[in-house]
């Protein structure tokens, strides 16, 4: 508004002067005049319109690259024609997968929870508590059947998730597989050194907290350093590092040797079986015999043998 009763007063006041003040206020009179037009029609509020570009382009390029980041976090890998194709040897055979496979599902849990299940959780009910988990599994095979027909690539969960979800998500699940598997293994070589030890005695035990010490009862980790269990991931280690075949033809003999047991103890085991178990219910408690917590109590063993 003040420019624009100033631009009105150079105006009046060249007009009454005559030619000459109109002469010499003349550029006066266009620099306001340009200057109105620019604050009116190029930038709002009375800003240069330089400022209100550069805005507009610092905002064009700010989505351009939250646009560009979020197809880099959710690209998809691509199959080409030669998909089956890999720089690796094939030297696994059928036979080997398929021991591999019941390898992975045979670990120390099925020999460490049982007991503890059936005791705790599910009681006589665990024989459902293994039907439910048993169905679960064969829902989950399904679905990693159905990712391989679609997407028939060497890769696990990682490959299907970038192939079919996005990098991002891939990258998550990758390191999830690897926290897995090393979770797993150490809870794997630490159940077995304490049936070693078990069976020795709590010789290992013993002899390990009189040489190396123990730790704080407090301690989130073990009452003592297991060295065995060290030991046994090692030598896991150095037999993965010989290559496939050598892990693969390691991993046959101890699926065997854990089919033999469990064989075993389910065959010798039905001796010690006790079918009153499965019927009525107790008379102290008053709850079921074959599902002494109920059925909440199934479930949750299925989850715990799943």
């Amino acid at each position: 508004m003040a420019a624009s009763r100033e631009a009105g007063s150079c105006v009046g006041s060249a007009f009454a002067s005559g030619g000459e003040a109109c002469t010499s206020n003349h550029s006066r009179c266009v620099r306001h005049s340009n200057r109105l037009k620019a604050g009116r029609d190029g930038a709002p509020n009375g800003r240069p319109l330089a400022l209100q570009t550069g805005r507009r382009q610092r905002g064009q390029t700010a989505a351009m690259g939250a646009y560009e980041l979020r197809e880099r976090l959710f690209r998809l890998k691509s199959i080409g024609a030669d998909f089956l194709d890999t720089q690796l040897r094939r030297c696994l055979s059928t036979f080997d997968i398929t021991l591999l496979g019941v390898g992975h599902m045979i670990g120390a849990g099925i020999y460490v929870l049982t007991g503890s299940v059936v005791r705790n959780t599910a009681g006589p009910g665990i024989v459902l508590s293994f039907i439910f988990a048993g169905f679960a599994s064969l829902l989950s095979a399904l679905c990693y059947a159905e990712f391989g027909a679609r997407v028939p690539k060497a890769g696990s969960a990682y490959t299907y998730t970038y192939i079919t979800v996005g990098e991002f998500w891939a990258f998550i699940i990758g390191w999830n597989i690897i926290l897995e598997h090393m979770l797993g293994a150490a809870a794997v070589a630490r159940s077995w050194s304490g049936y070693l030890d078990s069976l020795l005695g709590h010789v290992i035990k013993n002899a390990t907290v009189a040489n190396v010490g123990s730790m704080e009862e407090s301690s989130l980790f073990g009452d003592y350093p297991d060295i065995v269990a060290f030991l046994v991931v090692i030598a896991v280690a150095v037999f993965m590092g010989y290559g496939a075949k050598a892990s693969t033809n390691f991993n046959t003999i101890f699926t065997f040797i854990n089919l033999g047991v469990i064989l075993f103890v389910v065959v010798f085991g039905f001796s010690f079986a006790d079918f009153s178990l499965w019927s009525g219910t107790d008379p102290i408690t008053g709850y079921s015999r074959f599902m002494p917590m109920g059925f909440n109590g199934v479930l949750a063993g299925a989850a715990s043998c799943f």
